[in-house]
């Protein structure tokens, strides 16, 4: 082999090792100095409390942070219901908008007798009574307490009809 070429292979070939090499450490200079690294600030991620205004929406987010205050307590609200897909629960809350998409806010509930009440419907509006206990939700990686409304009285609001 000619020496000159061996002398061009050569010098080819520490170029490309120091590329290979010098990436990471540039990439990792680059981000480091980067402003996407840096912390939020509570202004960049606002409390969802903040960009909530329904009052109903933000009772059920009370109810969630602060269940030891409602454990036990007897609630009245106006909610919709909500079907889950389990036979003896279901869920009732509002829909509000957060971040400019459609959000649920909701709370599970249950009947003395663990059925679901009949003529009901998703998205039927509800006035409900009953008290709030607290039901242990597990998940695949944790555990935590959620509150759930053992309903003593749920009763259809009728809604009125528009006229065009």
């Amino acid at each position: 082999m000619n020496p000159n070429k061996k002398k061009t292979y050569t010098i080819i070939a520490l170029i490309v090792v120091g590329v290979m090499i010098l990436s990471p450490i540039l990439y990792m200079i680059t981000t480091a100095f980067s402003t996407s690294n840096t912390p939020v600030t509570q202004d960049e991620n606002p409390d969802i409390k903040d960009e909530v205004t329904n009052k109903t929406a933000l009772k059920i987010i009370d109810m969630h942070e602060n269940l030891d205050q409602y454990k036990d307590k007897e609630v009245s609200m106006e909610l919709q219901f909500f079907l889950t897909g389990e036979e003896d629960k279901f869920s009732l809350g509002v829909i509000d908008s957060f971040n400019g998409e459609e959000m649920l806010f909701n709370i599970l509930a249950e009947t003395k007798d663990h059925k679901i009440p009949e003529g009901f419907k998703n998205y039927d509006k509800v006035k409900v009574n009953g008290t709030i206990k607290e039901l242990k939700e597990t998940h695949e990686d944790h555990n935590h307490n959620v509150p759930l409304m053992m309903v003593k009285n749920i009763e259809k609001i009728e809604q009125e009809k528009k006229d065009n």
